[in-house]
């Protein structure tokens, strides 16, 4: 699947945007008072300024194993990653994937995977999944 764009609803637009382009070192492409798109690789991720109740979702992002280990590393020195029940924070599954939580309380992961297109591309090569993130699996499908 291609994912060419997203847009999704944050109520920490500020602190986002900082996470994204600091950290994950992501391009801006376009801010505005109220949002902001992001460059990952092939694909754009927009976030929009939404109060009320929060809204969460899982995105992956998929690049190289040298890029992987790159934020890995830096997501680890921040104390960002996620654990899984056995207590690992990177996994390993038709190659490596870590799991962290933006500052909107979204569960991102980075899949290191080989590169689907014909040119190199540095850093990340496209958002690859889009979902909603669940405590229960089964609860959430029932």
């Amino acid at each position: 699947m291609k994912i060419l764009k997203i847009t999704l609803k944050t109520s920490e637009l500020h602190n986002t945007i900082a996470f994204y382009n600091n950290v994950l070192e992501l391009p801006i492409v376009r801010k505005w008072e109220s949002g902001v798109t992001f460059q990952v690789g092939k694909s754009h991720l927009t976030f929009l300024q939404e109060g009320g109740s929060k809204t969460y979702y899982h995105v992956a992002f998929r690049t190289n194993s040298m890029h992987f280990d790159a934020m890995y590393n830096k997501l680890n020195n921040l104390g960002a990653l996620l654990q899984n029940e056995d207590g690992n924070t990177s996994m390993f599954w038709k190659g490596k994937q870590l799991y962290f939580l933006d500052p909107s309380g979204n569960v991102f992961e980075i899949l290191e995977r080989e590169n689907p297109y014909d040119h190199q591309i540095d850093g990340f090569y496209d958002i690859c999944e889009i979902g909603i993130p669940s405590h229960s699996v089964e609860e959430m499908s029932q």
